[in-house]
């Protein structure tokens, strides 16, 4: 479909402005470019775009033709003065004005506006605009419009007036729109400029904020959409709304989509991540639609972590008192492939729902497929086998993972294996503390060397392996989660307090190892509860907590909080001078710890209080999640 000679001058024009600064996988073959360039067969093009159904072909070329006829009527007049290349005069306008883009796009267009002297002709234009505007109301029907507009370029104050402020900004477009529409692009940039840079003078004045409201609210017309709606374009849009218009507003970009005739993933992507952000499990299932089958059988990163977060979604779907999982069957059937990531994550979401036989169908699946089961899944399956007390399955794990040489080495298994060891160790077989470290040792021996276990004095030199070993030392949250290990299979206080004090040794001398496990909280978190519940020892609470502020390698998190609470509340009815000790350091730094804590885990040793009590409203941090997703400030 041709373009008629007399129109190629303004559609060149809009070519060259239609050409994207912020997405580069957005072509030039934009609403504004000739037809013969936008759907046409042409041997350079990926071969995606042979697969484009030919349906979406049609609705784009119609679509195209529709655009080019509004620039050539005369409603669209300032479009094309804006866009017009015959202005040779304001090419280095729109130079700035594109440049300008591009800092928008990169976080920096605060930059470009602190040149005053090369924006002071602009500004003062936009100015003089806005007082003629104020004191003879200039409108179309007198003609001093097009007079004004000979000598001033709308790309040229619609910079001045970004410069000044948000209210000039908001007088000179609304001048603009009500001369002709403002082209998309345009009113885009200098709202999304004017959110980043002027939000508290928009703020500030309700009236400004109105009218910055109605703008949004014209913009999310899909009339006035170009043909390839890019991330930045739609986060403006979303810019303020509820999740049900936020909802609607994303199943239109959908839709919209389909209109462009070459793929667009950066959209795809954004609105797949703006499901999510909804915890919508249906729009990010129908986002992933908008994707060739190629891409979901093998996805590469950016599209596996959009996966895995759906999978986060999972719920259970009960059909006739037999349980499913919802989410796994319907990306399975969009021609998802597993693959180790994903067969992982099913296996865990089985286990979090109790749904065991079905974890162990994914586990053979996964054995019969040749893909590898991770070391948190492997985790996860002994947790859940130890938690149901499946003694024969625990044991087929616990077997399979000793004899496997990866397995064996994965933190999250090694930290999983010696808590159940330590468990069984210390409540059913009531071992003793020195026969608990040997079956510790039997599972930390496999992946590293003693040399913490010898500095820390838990093991004597005798212990020590060969020097030539060449096991590696533990990291960092591993040698925090055995201190941990080794404190609670203790039965007297001394090894406890002797393992303290050798502990804060080393990190005073900068060990590194030691300073670097020092940043998990269950290092503490180990001494604390134990050395709190002996009358003799909870004296050492306080310096343990002191030392743990003081040297700020971590911060007290809920559990250590929760461990202080219970220590404070237990030694105030032996009416013990520690309580007071420990009330003022957790009252210096607002301690505080969840609801749910409180009533799993102090509630149940104290009955009396309840989450109406005084110390409960003391300490109970009440969290309010239910702000809307698309409010003023979770997008900037």
């Amino acid at each position: 479909m041709p373009v008629a000679p007399e129109a190629q001058g303004d559609v060149n024009g809009l070519r060259i402005a239609g050409t994207p600064a912020d997405d580069s996988s957005v072509n030039v073959y934009d609403h504004a470019s000739p037809l013969s360039q936008r759907w046409q067969p042409n041997t350079n093009r990926s071969t995606a775009a042979s697969s484009i159904p030919l349906e979406h072909l049609v609705r784009a070329a119609a679509e195209s033709a529709r655009v080019v006829d509004l620039i050539r009527s005369q409603k669209y007049w300032l479009m094309r003065t804006m866009y017009s290349g015959k202005l040779k005069r304001h090419s280095d306008l729109r130079h700035f004005w594109f440049n300008f883009k591009g800092l928008l796009w990169r976080g920096q267009a605060t930059a470009i506006f602190a040149q005053g002297p090369l924006l002071s002709k602009y500004r003062l234009q936009a100015i003089s605009l806005d007082f003629t505007l104020q004191q003879h109301r200039v409108n179309r029907k007198n003609g001093s419009t097009s007079r004004l507009l000979a000598h001033y370029h709308p790309l040229g104050l619609l910079v001045g007036a970004l410069s000044h402020s948000a209210k000039l900004t908001m007088t000179i477009l609304d001048f603009l729109n009500r001369l002709g529409p403002v082209p998309f692009q345009v009113q885009v940039d200098c709202l999304r400029y004017l959110r980043r840079s002027h939000l508290n003078e928009l703020k500030a004045n309700d009236q400004l904020m109105s009218i910055y409201a109605q703008q949004l609210t014209a913009l999310r017309n899909p009339e006035t959409w170009p043909r390839h709606l890019r991330p930045s374009q739609m986060d403006l849009l979303l810019h303020h709304l509820t999740r049900p218009e936020a909802r609607d507003l994303l199943l239109h970009f959908l839709e919209h989509n389909k209109l462009s005739a070459m793929p667009n993933r950066p959209s795809h992507l954004f609105v797949l991540d703006s499901f999510l952000c909804l915890k919508d499990v249906d729009g990010a299932l129908q986002a992933l639609v908008a994707f060739r089958p190629s891409e979901l059988e093998s996805p590469d990163q950016e599209l596996l972590r959009r996966i895995i977060a759906i999978l986060h979604l999972e719920t259970v779907h009960d059909d006739r008192g037999v349980a499913f999982l919802s989410v796994l069957p319907r990306l399975l059937k969009l021609g998802v492939k597993p693959n180790q990531a994903i067969q992982n994550k099913a296996i865990r979401n089985a286990l979090k729902f109790d749904l065991t036989p079905l974890a162990w169908d994914l586990i053979h699946y996964a054995q019969e497929a040749d893909i590898k089961i991770e070391g948190s899944c492997a985790a996860s399956l002994l947790r859940h086998s130890f938690r149901k007390q499946d003694l024969q399955r625990l044991n087929q794990i616990m077997s399979s993972i000793y004899e496997s040489p990866t397995l064996s080495q994965e933190p999250y298994v090694i930290m999983d294996m010696m808590n159940i060891v330590r468990l069984v160790c210390y409540y059913d077989r009531k071992s003793s503390p020195s026969q608990s470290l040997a079956h510790l040792l039997t599972i930390y021996d496999r992946a590293y060397n003693r040399r913490l276990l010898t500095k820390l004095g838990i093991l004597g030199p005798s212990h020590a392996l060969d020097a030539n070993n060449p096991l590696p030392d533990p990291p960092p949250m591993v040698s925090a989660f055995l201190i941990w290990t080794y404190t609670y299979v203790q039965r007297n206080d001394r090894a406890v307090l002797s393992l303290w004090e050798r502990w804060a040794e080393l990190i005073d001398q900068d060990d590194p190892l030691l300073r670097a496990a020092a940043r998990y909280d269950v290092s503490f978190n180990g001494f604390l509860l134990f050395l709190a519940r002996s009358r003799h020892s909870v004296s050492q609470v306080p310096l343990i907590l002191r030392f743990m502020l003081d040297k700020n390698l971590c911060q007290p998190s809920h559990i250590t909080w929760s461990h202080c609470i219970t220590a404070y509340l237990q030694w105030r009815e032996h009416d013990h001078p520690v309580a007071h000790e420990i009330n003022a350091i957790l009252l210096e730094n607002n301690a505080k710890i969840s609801a749910n804590e409180w009533t799993e885990y102090i509630q149940p040793r104290f009955p009396s209080l309840g989450l109406d009590s005084p110390e409960a409203r003391h300490f109970v941090q009440i969290d309010n999640n239910e702000w809307p997703i698309f409010s003023d400030d979770s997008l900037d």
